[in-house]
């Protein structure tokens, strides 16, 4: 299921999720701070 696929980022704190009460249902995904700088440090190395 698609749905499974981001829930474990937002347990680990990488993400945020933003779920608004309309018809049909509709979610947003953020990156955490934590996840930005964890992305920079990628960059950096590579």
């Amino acid at each position: 299921m698609p749905t499974l696929t981001p829930r474990d980022p937002e347990r680990d704190g990488l993400l945020t999720r933003t779920v608004y009460p309309t018809v049909p249902p509709r979610a947003e995904w953020e990156a955490t701070a934590t996840a930005r700088a964890a992305y920079d440090e990628g960059l950096a190395v590579s």
